[in-house]
């Protein structure tokens, strides 16, 4: 039997049949035989092939271009970055007038007012992670927060990015310029957030001011010590667009604080430093970081000097190294636990020298006081020290008088002296520091209520 659709001849079936009566079985058997291929079949098969061939060749050279394309692109890329770069910096020396080879780029913003917004990061290690590491992240989040306005991420170096802000905002332009800043430094990565600051200009209304707003950044990078824990910086909070004037060094704020610092107060240093901070970190006109630096490192030197020649041991290796420091309250830390651990330790060594010396006095006083020329004078000559001073020392350290002191002193030896007969009131007067005997008797009385010679006969 054929079998033949569309005229194309497919296949051949011949079928046999054999009956068995022992079994009551009939078998049946089908031969298939195809037959050969005609030109039609052929032109069939091999247009299928080459459809196959065609696709695959279509995709590999698909891919060979988009391989191939890559460094083109990317080169591109590159060097409308670099001549942004060169023009936000006015680098007119390796590109002259960058402008005009980016004019047409300009053209096609849509907007009316321009913004620079500049990344900076600063490098504390070697290990640290550079800007340009996360130059892929970067241009993703300003891609995500800038829905109505236009961006252009320019990198600079590899620790710093700029970022070209395009926008339409008539009233508070520079706010609206502030907040994006604010929101792209809140979606860094957190673990480059803590050594990145962004600067923002002021609105421009051309981009042919874009390197005087780039400019605009940069000076307000020197201000990261004065915002703070914000990390965000706008360029007209500095000094720099209002005009203002460095402040005077705070000298008798200062002074006062060497005093303390002298005397061994520690929590009035505390005090004192505070008021220092308040006038470097005022909000209403703040200072650059070199300008505080400067300050604290005048602080340092006036101090050094200042107890140079007292017995403390000073240490500043690292102490108020605060260099590579821009975090406001951790500069406050370092210097003011620099200076309460000197207060502290001068009030320590003041300590130990009262003690010392109020010791050797009362030494002195025990070995001398049996000598009829002692005084409260010869006790203070001997150490060097003032009479009065001396006299107060004695006074706090065992509440008596000197003069009292001594006199209690003399007339306890003379009460042990008294109990021996044979020595007369006379010598016993003479043995404890009295030069007459009626003084000697004069005194005892005062003390014991009765004179040597019935405190003899008592004890008898």
């Amino acid at each position: 039997m054929l079998n033949i659709i569309n005229g194309i001849l497919h296949e051949e079936t011949i079928n046999s049949s054999y009956h068995s009566k022992l079994l009551k079985w009939t078998f049946v058997l089908e031969t298939y035989i195809k037959s050969a291929p005609t030109f039609l079949t052929k032109l069939y098969s091999i247009s299928i092939v080459l459809l196959i061939l065609l696709i695959l060749s279509l995709l590999a050279i698909v891919w060979v271009v988009k391989i191939t394309a890559r460094p083109m692109i990317k080169a591109l890329t590159s060097y409308n970055e670099k001549l942004l770069a060169d023009f936000l910096t006015d680098n007119v020396v390796q590109t002259p007038d960058p402008y005009s080879q980016l004019e047409s780029d300009f053209e096609h913003l849509k907007f009316s007012t321009y913004g620079v917004i500049v990344i900076q990061h600063i490098k504390v290690d070697s290990a640290a992670k550079c800007c340009a590491y996360y130059l892929p992240a970067i241009k993703s989040i300003v891609s995500s927060i800038t829905p109505d306005c236009e961006a252009i991420v320019v990198p600079i170096n590899k620790n710093q990015i700029s970022i070209i802000v395009n926008y339409d905002e008539e009233n508070d332009a520079e706010q609206k310029l502030l907040e994006i800043a604010k929101e792209f430094y809140s979606k860094l990565d957190s673990e480059i957030r803590p050594s990145v600051y962004a600067s923002a200009s002021q609105p421009k209304k051309s981009a042919r001011m874009l390197p005087i707003a780039y400019r605009e950044c940069i000076e307000a990078q020197n201000f990261r010590i004065s915002c703070g824990s914000s990390h965000v910086i706008l360029y007209s909070w500095t000094r720099g667009s209002n005009g203002g004037t460095v402040s005077d060094y705070p000298l008798e704020i200062e002074r006062q604080l060497l005093n303390n610092i002298l005397v061994g107060n520690p929590e009035a240093c505390e005090i004192f430093m505070q008021k220092f901070y308040d006038k470097l970190f005022r909000s209403n006109q703040p200072l650059s970081d070199s300008e505080i630096k400067n300050c604290i490192y005048q602080l340092q030197n006036s101090i050094l000097r200042s107890v140079n020649n007292l017995p403390v041991s000073i240490k500043v290796d690292n102490a108020m190294n605060i260099l590579n420091l821009f975090d406001m309250q951790e500069i406050k830390d370092k210097v003011t636990g620099f200076v309460t651990r000197l207060a502290r330790d001068i009030k320590n060594s003041s300590e130990n020298k009262d003690s010392n010396l109020i010791q050797s006095i009362f030494e002195y006083i025990d070995k001398n006081f049996t000598d009829i020329n002692f005084n409260l004078n010869s006790a203070a000559d001997a150490p060097g020290l003032n009479r009065n001073y001396l006299s107060k020392l004695v006074k706090e350290n065992s509440g008596h008088t000197f003069n009292k002191y001594v006199s209690k002193k003399r007339i306890n030896l003379a009460k042990k002296l008294l109990q021996e007969k044979e020595i007369p009131v006379e010598d016993i007067a003479n043995k404890t520091g009295f030069s007459y005997s009626h003084y000697f008797i004069k005194v005892f009385k005062k003390y014991e209520g009765v004179t040597p010679g019935q405190y003899r006969e008592l004890i008898d």
